[in-house]
């Protein structure tokens, strides 16, 4: 490139100070504000499995400009990856570095034999999902946050009477994924291994089917009083023609006491069940930010 000559290594072998640097000067200017201090950033590599010794850092000279945070984990023989996050300083944009980057990130997933690489993108961030193409991901889903504080009206999420026997049957969130109809691939945080205080609620029919799940997880104050759930994924058994009833139940089940002052919310949530975004909207929920989920899958 012109004035500087690019050369990559990888994470690890920055200083902290470098690290944190290449992270804030990267999101400078982002739609929402992602500056991190150094606590925030350790934690962050430990709780998204963030693998320093293979994420990339891109230099001018020796100016950090640019990174990839590479996540990995192995889950049932399968390994998988996640970009973790893609930035490029301000005074580096436009030089053809982020396409640079994702081509380093590709030939990084061939050598350690991913099967699996994702990641998550802000719908309107048109250069980022051209230079994800560049490196190979194609989008495969909308996901969505949404969001809601306060008490919820006890007329939400009504379950008609006509779908009696339906049962709750909570456990971990590892249970949803014994499902033949689990959502495998899913945004990072919602695939259920990497759900921190995961949970599942598996909703079976009269007959103690399993006919729908969703993966969430809640906070508790010291009285036992729900402060807040997150949902991560809400699914149903293909060929179901009781979905609006079951996602209903769950819906229900998971954000009730609606008379609780809590916040409620979805994380990078799929909207291919679009019953499950109406009801929520219904309900009074707000949309907080539309992403798309970009998959490069190395096993076919």
């Amino acid at each position: 490139m012109e004035n500087g000559t690019v050369r990559f290594g990888r994470l690890n072998a920055c200083t902290f100070d470098e690290a944190l640097s290449l992270w804030n000067r990267g999101f400078t200017g982002y739609y929402s504000d992602m500056t991190r201090n150094m606590e925030q950033l350790i934690n962050s590599f430990a709780a998204s499995s963030i693998k320093p010794e293979l994420s990339v850092a891109a230099f001018v000279d020796d100016d950090p400009a640019g990174f990839v945070f590479i996540a990995t984990k192995i889950v049932d023989g399968r390994k998988w990856a996640w970009n973790g996050g893609t930035g490029v300083a301000p005074e580096y944009r436009g030089k053809g570095i982020a396409k640079a980057l994702m081509r380093e990130a590709q030939r990084i997933f061939a050598e350690e034999d991913v099967d699996c690489a994702i990641l998550e993108v802000v719908c309107k961030n048109e250069h980022a999902i051209s230079a994800y193409e560049s490196g190979g991901f194609h989008k495969t889903d909308r996901i969505a946050g949404l969001a809601h504080k306060g008490m919820l009206d006890e007329q939400c999420f009504r379950v008609p009477d006509s779908a009696w026997g339906l049962q709750a049957d909570y456990g971990k969130a590892s249970a949803a994924a014994a499902l033949d109809f689990y959502r495998e691939v899913a945004a990072w945080e919602c695939m259920w291994h990497n759900i921190k205080n995961g949970e599942a609620l598996i909703v079976r029919d009269q007959f103690g089917e399993a006919a729908a799940y969703a993966l969430f997880s809640r906070t508790f104050d010291k009285q036992g009083n729900m402060e807040s759930a997150t949902l991560f994924q809400c699914e149903a058994a293909p060929g179901r023609e009781d979905r609006d009833a079951l996602f209903a139940f769950a819906l229900r089940d998971i954000y009730g006491p609606f008379d609780r002052e809590c916040s409620r919310s979805t994380a990078n949530l799929s909207t291919a069940n679009p019953e499950v975004i109406d009801m929520l909207k219904a309900a009074g929920f707000e949309t907080r930010y539309e992403q798309y989920l970009m998959v490069m899958d190395r096993s076919q």
